[in-house]
């Protein structure tokens, strides 16, 4: 890893590497450079994403219980 050259980073891949490496060979292998706003926007997507599915999951819930009811 210290290399930050791609070849050597696909065949130590090839060899298998800890979980814990994995994100830092993926992005030395396909040449991208991650900082501080990249992580904080991904957790931002992460965040709205899982809000989504509650609401999702709360419109679904009350459907169910609408149903339910009405029979």
């Amino acid at each position: 890893l210290a290399a930050k050259h791609a070849p050597i980073s696909r065949e130590f891949s090839k060899k298998g590497c800890p979980v814990s490496m994995r994100a830092d060979l993926w992005c030395h292998m396909l040449g991208v450079e991650l900082d501080h706003v990249d992580v904080l926007y991904y957790e931002q997507l992460k965040a709205y994403v899982l809000q989504h599915d509650l609401l999702v999951d709360n419109l679904l819930y009350k459907v169910i219980v609408i149903l339910i009811i009405s029979i």
